[in-house]
This record gives C-alpha cells, sequence and structure tokens, in this order.
C-alpha cells in the first residue's frame, strides 16, 4: 500500500461544495464524511463522493442493537467502504451492525481522542485511556473489521492482530498542534505504531495550499 493511500482525507467542512472542492484539490484516495457534513448534505454526497473515492462514513453510530442494524442497513447502499460506531454500545450492537452490512468495513469507536484520564473518570470510565482502549479493541476485534484509537495505543492494538484495520485520527504533522485532541501522534509515529489509515482534517484543510500539504505529509512517510 503507497503512502499516499495510507491518508484519509476529513472533509470536516459545513457543505458539500467545499467538500467536494476539498476532495478536488487533494484528490486522495480516501475522504472521510463525518457528522457535520453528513449533517448538512446527507446520504446524496457519500453517493456522489464514492464515484471517485474511497469513503470512510464516520457517524459513531450508538444505540439499540435493532436501530444500528436498521442505520447499517441504510448507509449499505451509499457506497461507503468504512463506517463508524461506538465500541461503547457493547457486543450485541456490535454484532447487529457487522451482520448488517455486505460491502462496508466497520470500525469501532474505542476511546475519542478528545478524552484523557480525567475526562473518563468524569462520566464513570476511570482507568487509564489505554486500558479501556485495549479492553474495547478486544471485545471489537471479535465482531468487527477493525477499530478506531488514537496514534497512542496502535501499538496496544496491533499487539492484538496483526491483520485488523486500525485507523487513527489525532494525527498532526505538527504533534504539539492538538487543538481539541488530547492524544495525538505525528504521521510516521502513527504508522510505526501499527496504524493502517490515518484520519488528517485540519492540516491539510486550513493549509494555503491543501495539495501541497497533503504531498508533504506523503512525503514524510516515505512515499
Amino acid at each position: 500500500m503507497s503512502a499516499a493511500s495510507k491518508i484519509i482525507v476529513a472533509l470536516d467542512v459545513p457543505s458539500g461544495e467545499k467538500a467536494l472542492e476539498l476532495a478536488k484539490q487533494v484528490d486522495p484516495a480516501w475522504v472521510k464524511v463525518g457528522l457535520e457534513l453528513f449533517c448538512s448534505e446527507g446520504p446524496a454526497l457519500v453517493e456522489k463522493l464514492a464515484q471517485n473515492y474511497s469513503v470512510m462514513l464516520d457517524l459513531k453510530l450508538h444505540d439499540i442493537p435493532a436501530t444500528v442494524a436498521s442505520a447499517v442497513k441504510q448507509v449499505d447502499r451509499l457506497g461507503a467502504k468504512m463506517l463508524t460506531i461506538h465500541c461503547s454500545g457493547g457486543e450485541e450492537m456490535m454484532q447487529a451492525a457487522a451482520s448488517s452490512t455486505s460491502s462496508m468495513d466497520i470500525l469501532g469507536v474505542t476511546v475519542l481522542t478528545s478524552m484523557d484520564e480525567a475526562d473518563l473518570s468524569a462520566v464513570g470510565d476511570g482507568g487509564y485511556p489505554q486500558t479501556l482502549v485495549k479492553k474495547r479493541a478486544k471485545l471489537a476485534l471479535q465482531h468487527l473489521a477493525g477499530v478506531v484509537c488514537s496514534p497512542l495505543e496502535a501499538a496496544l492494538v496491533r499487539q492484538l492482530s496483526s491483520e485488523t484495520l486500525i485507523v487513527t485520527p489525532g494525527v498532526r504533522p505538527n504533534a504539539t498542534a492538538t487543538d481539541d485532541q488530547k492524544r495525538v501522534a505525528t504521521p510516521a509515529s502513527a504508522i510505526a505504531n501499527g496504524a493502517s489509515y490515518l484520519v488528517i482534517g485540519r492540516a491539510i484543510r486550513n493549509a494555503s495550499d491543501p495539495s501541497k500539504a497533503f504531498r508533504r505529509i506523503v512525503e514524510q512517510l516515505g512515499g
């Protein structure tokens, strides 16, 4: 797999027009559609993007198993290659999601990269993020194609499986620019830790030349 094909460009913009413009500028193999863009443009944009790019649909579904299964069946027709759900929804929910698609890789979100030990304690999930990520990943890998975790936990998850997909947000070419994410690493570190794909948004989207920023990251990965 080439370095460029390991980067999923997050189209975290408010409109379909801006999303298509950014995708055209950068011309990556993968793009990510998150909640903001999906709520703005709906399924039609996913279908349109899927004609030219591999799409990760980052909806982080979390509901009772029957509801998640029904939602996955609806998403399955849009052409996305990956769909995210929350591991915290439990084993039955994960099973329901996985059994409701024939075309997508379902990924379990372990712990959001915006959360640290204090945040987990505040919501009743006491302990270190690494501990919870490993626990949830073990369960997820029994049913799902892979997990989403920060690059700091990618090595822990990779120890559990040499083949599973590990998708890491919280990737920063300049690791000091964390914004609202607390558990981050550079692209090279994330790959070294075992990540399969890197989700990168701000560093590309907010650059004066997004295409150049994308190419610079590819070069950092040796591509």
